[in-house]
């Protein structure tokens, strides 16, 4: 309640400074920029997916082209603010909304960039593809709230609502922090994972199993680093997790068992090179290709096309015929 009423009194002092005739010529103005915008952009959508469908658009070109479509909401409305700034202060009118209305859609175009540019670091995937608005969103609301000067008080008001365990003290604004930082590292850490395992498939030293296994320990070192580095950022006390990593433990002991044993067994195989992309193998009655290695199983096509999905427990503890070894 004390937010509310301090956002309530902000607003109404921030409109009494102001001249409700500005106000109300600038808001329009948003409207219909916003609304031309709208309309520009879906008009380029469709032109765009046409011409997608059709084919023959370079993947350099294509990548652009979607970078485009994610900026022509923000900078058509941009340069309409701009153009209606640039009136009202032709007749002598101040211009304090436009200028942060300005602020804010810059914001929004810079933002969009580098979570697109982040994402297309990463493997593409429709999780990623829904992830990139829901962060981009995430923070522009909050660039928003601090050029309003509204994140301090919002951040006293969820720090205000905690509980305590004992010594720990977990507010809502703890755990917005976790949530938000830990998002935002691992997509780092993703991405960069993303440009290592490029990096090391273009390699002509490396044998195919090496490439695999450097791969998914780079990747597990950032991730691993990304949520440490989230949770120390958002300022947790990573001792106040000991009870956690205690029943992780018991976690894994008896519900995960499987799963970590599939997940060690995959870099035993990749450590001893026994089986790597390419090779003939025959594990009980599968026989086939072996098309892929992943964290928890191999991918094997036999000669009917047919892929199986084979745990790389199973590969560790039974018998195993590989014809290209």
């Amino acid at each position: 309640m004390e937010f509310l009423s301090t956002l309530l009194a902000g607003v109404q002092a921030w409109y009494d400074e102001r001249s409700p005739l500005v106000v109300a010529m600038s808001f329009s103005l948003l409207l219909v920029a916003a609304l031309v915008a709208w309309v520009i952009q879906r008009h380029l959508k469709k032109e765009f997916s046409r011409r997608l469908e059709a084919g023959g658009i370079p993947e350099y070109r294509s990548t652009l082209l979607k970078l485009g479509l994610r900026l022509v909401f923000p900078i058509t409305t941009l340069l309409a603010v701009v153009a209606g700034r640039l009136v009202l202060q032709q007749f002598g009118y101040s211009t304090p909304v436009l200028d942060l209305l300005a602020k804010l859609l810059i914001a929004l175009a810079v933002i969009r960039t580098i979570v697109y540019a982040l994402r297309v670091g990463i493997v593409q995937g429709p999780m990623l593809k829904a992830w990139e608005q829901v962060i981009s969103s995430s923070i522009w609301i909050f660039v928003a709230l601090h050029l309003l000067g509204l994140l301090e008080p919002l951040m006293q008001a969820l720090d205000s609502l905690a509980i305590n365990f004992g010594e720990t003290r977990i507010s809502s604004l703890l755990v917005i922090k976790v949530i938000v930082l830990s998002a935002l590292y691992v997509l780092v850490a993703l991405w960069v994972a993303g440009l290592a395992d490029k990096r090391l498939r273009l390699s002509r030293h490396l044998d195919p199993s090496m490439k695999v296994a450097l791969s998914k320990i780079t990747k597990v070192l950032l991730l691993t680093v990304a949520i440490l580095a989230a949770l120390t950022e958002a300022g947790l006390d990573l001792a106040a997790l000991t009870v956690f990593g205690g029943a992780l433990g018991v976690g894994l002991g008896f519900g995960l068992q499987k799963i970590v044993s599939n997940f060690i067994s995959g870099f035993i195989l990749l450590g001893d090179r026994s089986i790597k992309p390419g090779d003939v193998i025959s594990v009980g009655d599968q026989y086939g290709w072996v098309r892929e290695l992943r964290a928890r199983y191999i991918v094997v096509r036999n000669r009917d096309g047919v892929e199986t999905l084979i745990p790389n427990e199973n590969l560790v503890t039974t018998d195993v015929i590989n014809w290209s070894y």
